[in-house]
């Protein structure tokens, strides 16, 4: 690519005389030389001017003027040179005011985890000691894989503590989905050969996997050892199932985008179709940039949504997209150089295509109404405190304390930005106290946990608690050293029922009683009920666990050694619980009154009369 060498000129009106009339790249850089937005032009003097307007400007581009310290432009041969070498730019920087798909890290992936004999499992963020293949756009792709792996070339899925305490094979053996080699059923060798056909099956190597499999059957079969060459034969017949139930044809991948721009917020609505079936819808949201045409800002998209595309086997897409959007003629071109994947944008719209364009264009105004709705009271939530907070950067934190009959305290944290709930960042934190059900030291001490080691608060902080809890946390952050900080508390009114809570908010030092409008108030306790469902479900799943214990103590004949000997057996207390009596009698030590005795406690069976 031809480009001239760049300039850089003060974030200023008075440098638009310097800037030239050429097409390029701008972009716009914070006091602490970040990358904060970057855009092309046509025009570069024309497009930046725009950033200069002092009047009826939107929020996004309030916040650019007032973090830009200064431009720095780079002059191309042409706007295909000034398209590809944003989009470079926008890959390299992950400029915070550019419209950017999420982060795949939020997407779940499949793992093959580092051990001996590798565990199959699907996990959110990316694992530096794993081989991931992905990422999937949704859960249910993952567990239809796995499902078909499993069946396939039977990986164990279990979690290292459970393969570790297995005494004989669990069920996932008894079901053909697992090799048991938590028990010895198969060597490190052979599972080897299962993990390389497995990464096989996961890249879409399907016909190199057929080959492989169909020169090891004969193999096996000229070996006499006809046992093995039916195995093979079976996994055959299985991925031939599998390969039947997925159209691989390359024409039958197709894409559907519908772009739909409001007074605040734009989305893009996304559909895929595997031949006739809907594999997924999606909707992105972002904030308006009247700079943007909705060409311009689909442009930027679809060059990222391909370059982070989960159908990771496919390398062919069709796209269908309203005509009346003009996208630039050389973006497949553009999408094949920055992916790899070769899109074919379809001209010619008939009926199936209308329709299939209706669709996505129904979809993309419901979803924008709702996200409006929804995220105007978050504007609103910001409107009542006289700082900085900045919408699309918001990120706020509500904790809640729940234990049970004064035991198993556990603080919980649900973390959510502009978008809603970061559920690959929630917390819990179990917390051992003198006194149990002081929802006060227990604040203090999950406050202690979670910011002594960190540098920076979230923008806005959500207690369930009144004046009481809020000090408590106060005391808990300021002995940490911070001072500046953003509190709400919702405490249960006097008669504790639903829609008579009582809120508070700590305000310039002091800590004020507060009634929010209707649509903040929803919105606070959305955060305030989440934060809670994250708790209390913990600590309900702790208490069970410890009953369970209590009345394993309870049963005359069992010690220490035979309740160890009981967990083993069964990889944890849930699979204990879930037992049948003839199940329990085959576990070490254990005979068969003794499992009738064990199974009647567990299960609160009276046997007298």
């Amino acid at each position: 690519m031809s480009k001239t060498d760049l300039s850089e000129y003060p974030f200023h009106d008075s440098s638009l005389v310097d800037i030239p009339c050429q097409p390029g790249v701008y972009r716009f850089i914070n006091d602490v030389n970040n990358v904060i937005y970057v855009g092309k032009a046509t025009n570069l003097r024309n497009r930046v001017r725009s950033y200069f307007k002092k009047t009826n400007i939107p929020q996004k581009i309030k916040q650019i003027q007032t973090k830009s310290k200064k431009i720095v432009i780079t002059i191309t041969r042409s706007d295909h040179e000034a398209l590809i070498l944003e989009n470079k730019y926008i890959k390299q920087f992950q400029p915070c005011y550019n419209v950017l798909l999420k982060d795949d890290k939020t997407y779940p992936f499949i793992s093959l985890s580092q051990h001996d004999f590798p565990r199959l499992h699907s996990v959110r963020a990316k694992r530096k000691k794993e081989r991931l293949f992905g990422p999937y756009t949704h859960k249910s792709s993952v567990r239809v894989t796995i499902d078909q792996v499993q069946r396939l070339f039977r990986l164990r899925s279990c979690k290292d503590s459970y393969f570790n305490n297995r005494l004989k094979p669990c069920l996932q053996y008894q079901l053909n989905r697992c090799s048991a080699p938590c028990v010895g059923y198969i060597s490190k060798k052979e599972y080897e050969q299962s993990i390389q056909s497995t990464k096989k099956f996961l890249l879409g190597h399907n016909n190199d996997l057929l080959k492989s499999l169909s020169l090891e059957m004969s193999e096996a079969s000229d070996a006499m050892n006809f046992e093995k060459a039916a195995l093979i034969r079976d996994k055959i017949k299985t991925l031939h199932y599998v390969q039947s139930q997925h159209l691989h044809n390359d024409d039958d991948i197709t894409d559907i985008f519908s772009i739909q721009i409001g007074a605040e917020w734009l989305c893009i609505y996304q559909m895929t179709y595997i031949g006739s079936s809907l594999q997924n819808g999606q909707p992105y949201f972002y904030q308006v940039d009247p700079n943007l045409s909705s060409s311009e800002v689909l442009t930027s998209f679809l060059i990222q949504y391909y370059r982070m595309n989960h159908l990771n086997q496919y390398k062919k897409f069709k796209c269908i997209i309203d005509p009346e959007i003009q996208l630039p003629l050389d973006l497949c071109e553009i999408i094949k150089s920055d992916s790899g994947r070769k899109v074919i944008i379809v001209k010619n719209i008939g009926i199936h295509e209308k329709a299939l364009i209706k669709n996505a264009n129904e979809n993309v105004s419901m979803s924008l109404l709702n996200h409006q709705k929804e995220f105007h009271s978050f504007d609103e939530l910001i409107q009542c405190f006289d700082t900085d907070l900045i919408l699309d950067q918001l990120t706020i934190e509500c904790y809640d304390i729940s234990h049970q009959y004064g035991k198993f305290t556990t603080a919980s944290c649900v973390v959510f930005d502009q978008f809603g709930p970061l559920k690959e960042k929630y917390r819990r934190y179990n917390l051992v106290l003198e006194r149990p059900s002081d929802d006060g030291l227990a604040l203090f001490d999950t406050f202690k946990k979670r910011f002594l080691k960190r540098h920076s608060l979230p923008d806005l902080l959500v207690i369930d608690g009144g004046e009481i809890q809020i000090n408590a946390v106060m005391k808990s952050l300021e002995s940490m050293g911070y001072i500046n900080y953003n509190i709400i508390g919702i405490a249960k009114g006097r008669t504790r029922k639903v829609g008579m809570e009582q809120f508070y908010r700590y305000y310039q030092g002091k800590i004020l009683s507060w009634e929010p409008d209707l649509s903040v108030k929803k919105t606070l306790l959305w955060l305030r009920d989440e934060a809670h469902r994250f708790a209390i479900t913990h600590s309900r799943k702790t208490l069970q666990k410890d009953l369970l214990i209590t009345k394993l103590d309870r049963i005359p004949g069992i010690g220490q050694a035979k309740k160890k000997q009981l967990i083993q057996y069964f990889g944890g207390w849930k699979g204990l619980s879930e037992a049948d009596v003839s199940q329990i009698s085959k576990a070490p030590m254990i005979g068969q009154k003794l499992a009738n005795k064990i199974y009647n406690y567990l299960h609160d069976i009276d046997l007298d009369p």
